[in-house]
């Protein structure tokens, strides 16, 4: 069997399922990957899109102070409560080809043909509980 009909069996198994999470890479024959029809791809507008919608909607108006390049992010509120934002699980370092979103990859790794997830989860952020020794457990 030819690999490009190999790789449209596991291809028309998949495609139905419209999920971003499953890919098939088979190098030189070819790449497939899609997300849900309507869905808006992820990338840096959507992200910081969502920071600002996070910003205005949940925190009132506070900033969140933000870390590994832009990908995380926290804000203490009023009544002691922390809020932390963790936009993705990739991009965190800008310079490392590890973790860029500049399409560099490490060798020998394959890259998932989607850039990496964005603020798509922000509405999961929620106030965690922080133990400080000598004073007890706080929310913040």
């Amino acid at each position: 069997m030819p690999y490009a009909e190999l790789f449209s069996l596991p291809r028309e198994l998949v495609l139905p399922l419209h999920d971003a999470h499953v890919t098939i890479d088979a190098g030189d024959t070819g790449r497939f990957g899609q997300s849900r029809p309507g869905t808006t791809p992820p990338g840096p507008g959507l992200d910081l899109s969502a920071q600002h919608f996070v910003e205005q909607h949940d925190l009132a108006g506070r900033r969140l102070r933000t870390f590994a390049n832009g990908r995380i992010g926290y804000a203490g509120l009023p009544d002691g409560t922390g809020y932390l934002r963790i936009s993705g699980f990739g991009g965190y370092d800008a310079t490392s080809p590890a973790y860029a979103r500049t399409g560099k990859q490490r060798p020998g790794r394959s890259r998932s043909p989607h850039p990496p997830p964005s603020g798509t989860r922000a509405a999961l952020a929620r106030p965690v509980p922080v133990h400080r020794p000598g004073r007890g457990t706080h929310r913040r």
